[in-house]
């Protein structure tokens, strides 16, 4: 016999993904600031390392307000909004999945609209 998990095993774990995703991100513009450069200028100049940090961690968009990438208010707010937009998704794909949730499958969908709408959005225009 299986032993289930409780819901908010899942929804920690899948926050625990968005945690990990926007601290990569942060390492990763961290190491090339300090150690690399010509990557962080590659990135700072093309469209697609801005669409894909966007579609990965889009609680980054509260950043554009700090030019200068200091604040660590910001960051934070940055980081634990990934998280939490994370374990708000993965819960509802688990419980689209798992359980047959019409509503949690409705408001999945609804929230992936909109976050690629936001992403094209900034995009184009």
């Amino acid at each position: 016999m299986v032993a289930r998990r409780p819901l908010l095993v899942h929804a920690l774990t899948y926050a625990s993904v968005g945690a990990a995703v926007a601290a990569a991100w942060m390492v990763f513009w961290r190491v090339a600031e300090a150690f690399l450069p010509s990557v962080e200028k590659w990135c700072t100049l093309t469209v697609p390392c801005d669409t894909l940090q966007l579609l990965v961690w889009p609680s980054s968009f509260v950043l554009l307000a700090d030019a200068h990438d200091k604040n660590i208010e910001l960051q934070s707010i940055a980081f634990l909004g990934n998280a939490l937009l994370y374990g708000l998704v993965g819960t509802l794909a688990w419980l689209t999945v798992k359980r047959q949730a019409v509503p949690a499958a409705m408001l999945l969908a609804g929230i992936l609209i909109v976050w690629v709408g936001l992403v094209w959005r900034y995009l184009l225009g």
